[in-house]
């Protein structure tokens, strides 16, 4: 991604002079925020991309649910937040789709493992939305196949956001990518290795069971892409590309600060010109 800010650039670079003076016009506008919960990731991430010593590049350690909102100074010194083009959420998971290579996972796996990490996976789902501007996009992918970590987030996110989100069909990207489709329905497992109903199981949170018939069919769960080991020889791997359409229901300052914004700007354009001296 880095790479690229700075390919994206060339035309200006080539075009501006050596000088000096023009040195920040060659420095690529966008930025990466790297962010891992776990310190040596952290270390180890910024080892292997300080060779390419860009200032469009920024390695961050917090635990992602609760990422802080940073904020940038105008000309003006007026402090505004910084809202996301694009935001990956590679969350935390079972890994039971790494089985093939990850031995460890065939004698630790457990049914709880899947329902343990799922409000974790959809409180950093939640927060990667609230940090994404409205037009930009969020990818949520895990390594596992559990639909508990998968579907059932998509599912609770979607119901929360109330219409300000809405999943992507990209179906027809990498036409060479064997995948299947997500899932709208599913059964639970509880700890104990039974079947768990809704209505019976208090123990597991009610956002793991699958969504009612009714709601499936305004969720499109279906344009998830869920790719399979056997398919072309690889790990378990799920992919769910959102689009943020509009501020989340309990981001209203923000669009009261955009309504604000743009009445200010239509009485600047009615009112009557000042005169001429």
């Amino acid at each position: 991604l880095i790479e690229l800010l700075h390919a994206s650039d060339d035309s200006v670079s080539s075009s501006s002079s050596s000088s000096s003076s023009n040195a920040a016009s060659r420095i690529p506008s966008g930025v990466v925020v790297a962010n891992d919960a776990d310190n040596r990731r952290c270390y180890m991430l910024v080892h292997q991309t300080k060779r390419l010593n860009s200032p469009c590049f920024m390695v961050t350690n917090h635990d992602a649910s609760v990422f802080p909102m940073l904020y940038y100074h105008d000309d003006e010194n007026v402090r505004h937040p910084i809202f996301y083009d694009r935001v990956l959420c590679d969350v935390p998971c079972s890994g039971d789709g790494t089985l093939r290579k990850n031995l460890l996972i065939w004698r630790n796996w457990n049914p709880a493992l899947g329902t343990s990490l799922h409000r974790l996976q959809l409180r950093i789902l939640h927060r990667g939305l609230e940090v994404l501007r409205p037009g930009g996009r969020l990818v949520y992918s895990t390594c596992s196949l559990n639909p508990v970590e998968n579907e059932a987030v998509m599912a609770t996110a979607l119901k929360l956001c109330k219409g300000a989100v809405e999943l992507l069909d990209c179906s027809d990207e990498l036409p060479g990518l064997r995948r299947t489709a997500g899932l709208s329905t599913w059964k639970v497992m509880a700890k104990s290795g039974e079947w768990a109903e809704a209505s019976e199981d208090n123990s597991l949170p009610s956002s793991v069971f699958p969504p009612s018939p009714m709601e499936s069919v305004n969720l499109h769960l279906e344009r998830c892409t869920r790719v399979l080991p056997h398919h072309q020889d690889t790990g378990g791997f799920f992919i769910a590309v959102l689009l943020k359409t509009d501020w989340l229901p309990w981001q209203n300052k923000y669009k009261k600060k955009k309504n604000s914004s743009k009445e200010k700007l239509q009485q600047n354009l009615s009112a009557p010109p000042a005169p001429q001296s």
